[in-house]
């Protein structure tokens, strides 16, 4: 902003409130009023022929009080309805005072011109009462010194009349050292100008015809942009549309080169204050806090699977094992529940892997910063990052060391779902015998028809080893390298970016399966693991009195004599235990984890950049 501005008057509607927004739930509802079916595309006839009248307004061809009684008879006509266009008119005003819909961004320009210490002054044509209302509404009437509404003033933009009624408020203030900022080239630009001005022109994108007279020469002194076009990138890139051309270097100089062709060489001014390492920075972090989400989510619905498996198993015994030896009981319940368990700690490890990730690196350039007053805190707050990666040079040291620790945290839900497997492959063997897999999920022998291999266990079992060795690939790439940016980092996304999709698709197929899964609950109805009980036994006899050492040699004696009759019961009910799941308290433990990771707020901050 100029240094010698000391007044700035601002436009009201489509500047710093969305008439269109209001004027459209306006009309429906004078519509129904009115007996009329309303319908969305009436509305293109609404704004061709308001446009019109306030054009013939500007230029002194009519007044406002004309307005009054043109406006409805006008559109009407043009529709070819028929209503009361007066009556309407009075039932649109009533409505757009309850209307108060902020342009993006434009409280918090006027917060910060705010702060500025400017003097605000709203500039509007309209009703009086009308646009203060919606100012109040929108929060906004507390900023402005004063409002001038042609409708007090005695005249409309752009007549110098106007300008006069506003500039008698201000002793010792030239016109030179006031702008006027709005979106109307006629009653804001042209008006401001005539009177000696500065002028800033707020061009809506959509506006077409209005970007394509800048391009013909400049028409105010600054002219500001809304971000509907960055928006029209995304939907472009949303539906999978997006090409980077030939020639054009990468998908930075393609957003720049769209940009352009929209905007002139405001498209241009992207690049500014930023480095292709800051960006890309921005986007890796992005992309692995989208990819992080998914991937929480995909455990926990595994999780659910679990704990689900878990409960309904819960009485049905299984051999415990300790050195591949029949060792005590244990029970399915306890099977599904240890791995339920084991996935809230990775999840623990992901979500201090979620915290290095969501700070923002925005603004640190290449490593060192910018000359350019960048608002650091600004883009955090707008893309939901909980803080700032605050020193630009650490920053830029962080690239490889976010995705290492981001790898360690991946590797770590991989050897659960690796022993997973592992336990999956050997429990569906004939040897054991405790589990039935999906038949589709098994595959048969070329000769030897009683074969059902277990493959998607035995694939889901190395591609978890491969992702356990992702970590130590990323250290050898980023090891030894000073601080600073060097290609070697490059290659890091080799191995990191698709590294997000294999793990997912072992969580998806995993969690299908051990919701297909049947139980043996016959097990230990094999007299081979009547052994199991010995444990039991001889604690059943610690708590008839007799000493641990003299019990643990009896039953010693009787099963080398042979005389080992096992009752086949447990009795656990300590916390943990066959007989005391704590279930309920792991399920807890898991929704606390999942709380702490909030990505509510970092979505909500997404889909308000995006609406």
């Amino acid at each position: 902003m100029d240094h010698k501005i000391k007044v700035l008057f601002l436009d009201i509607d489509n500047t710093l409130l969305d008439f269109d927004a209001g004027a459209a739930w306006a009309m429906n509802l004078c519509f129904e009023k009115a007996g009329l079916k309303y319908r969305p595309e009436m509305f293109v006839v609404f704004k061709e022929e308001n446009n019109k009248i306030w054009r013939r307004i500007e230029l002194g061809e009519l007044t406002m009080d004309d307005l009054f009684y043109v406006r409805w008879q006008t559109v009407l006509r043009h529709l070819g309805l028929t209503a009361d266009g007066v009556e309407m008119e009075k039932e649109f005003r009533r409505l757009l005072h309850l209307s108060a819909v902020p342009v993006e961004g434009a409280k918090d320009i006027l917060e910060y011109l705010h702060k500025k210490e400017y003097c605000l002054c709203a500039a509007s044509n309209g009703p009086y009462n009308q646009q203060i209302n919606r100012l109040k509404s929108a929060d906004m009437l507390k900023y402005f010194k004063h409002c001038f509404v042609s409708e007090m003033v005695g005249a409309d933009k752009p007549s110098r009349q106007f300008f006069d009624g506003c500039m008698k408020e201000f002793t010792g203030v030239l016109p030179s050292e006031c702008m006027m900022i709005g979106d109307s080239l006629t009653a804001d630009i042209e008006g401001g100008q005539a009177y000696g001005m500065s002028t800033c022109w707020f061009v809506h994108s959509g506006d077409k015809s209005a970007i394509q007279q800048n391009n013909g020469g400049k028409v105010a002194d600054h002219i500001i942009y809304e971000l509907a076009e960055l928006k029209n990138i995304y939907a472009v890139a949303d539906c999978g549309r997006f090409v980077i051309e030939e020639g054009v270097e990468d998908v930075h100089s393609q957003v720049e080169l769209m940009l352009t062709r929209s905007l002139g060489d405001t498209g241009k001014k992207i690049h500014s204050g930023r480095s292709r390492n800051d960006q890309v920075l921005l986007d890796l972090k992005l992309f692995t806090r989208a990819q992080i989400q998914e991937i929480v989510e995909l455990v926990s619905d595994l999780f659910e699977v679990l704990i689900s498996q878990s409960n309904r198993y819960k009485d049905v015994l299984l051999p415990g094992y300790t050195h591949l030896q029949i060792a005590m009981p244990s029970s399915f319940g306890l099977w599904f529940g240890a791995y339920a368990e084991s996935l809230t700690d990775d999840l623990q490890m992901m979500q201090a892997a979620y915290k290095v990730c969501n700070r923002n690196p925005l603004g640190s350039a290449a490593g060192y910063g910018s000359s350019f007053p960048l608002r650091r805190q600004m883009t955090t707050d707008l893309l939901g990052f909980d803080s700032l990666d605050y020193n630009v040079v650490y920053a830029q040291m962080g690239r490889g060391k976010m995705e290492r620790t981001v790898a360690f945290a991946m590797a770590g839900i991989a050897a659960t779902l690796s022993k997973l497997a592992f336990d999956a492959c050997m429990f569906n063997s004939q040897n054991f015998g405790f589990i039935k897999l999906p038949d589709q999920f098994t595959t048969g022998s070329s000769i030897m028809p009683h074969k059902k291999n277990p493959d998607v266990f035995e694939l889901t079992r190395a591609k978890c080893n491969k992702l356990q060795g992702l970590p130590q690939q990323i250290t050898l790439i980023s090891n030894n390298l000073p601080s600073g940016y060097f290609r070697d980092l490059q290659i890091i996304k080799e191995v990191f970016l698709p590294s997000f999709d294999e793990l997912k698709d072992c969580l998806r197929m995993v969690t299908h399966m051990m919701r297909e899964v049947k139980v043996n609950e016959q097990i230990l109805d094999d007299d081979k693991y009547a052994l199991l009980f010995s444990v039991e036994e001889v604690n059943r006899l610690v708590l008839e009195g007799m000493p641990f050492r003299d019990a643990y040699k009896q039953v010693g004696l009787n099963i080398e004599a042979g005389k080992f009759v096992p009752v086949k019961k447990v009795h656990h009910t300590h916390e943990g235990s066959i007989g005391n799941l704590c279930n309920d308290q792991i399920s807890a433990l898991m929704q606390n984890i999942m709380d702490g990771f909030a990505f509510n707020r970092v979505n909500e901050a997404e889909q308000q950049l995006l609406s």
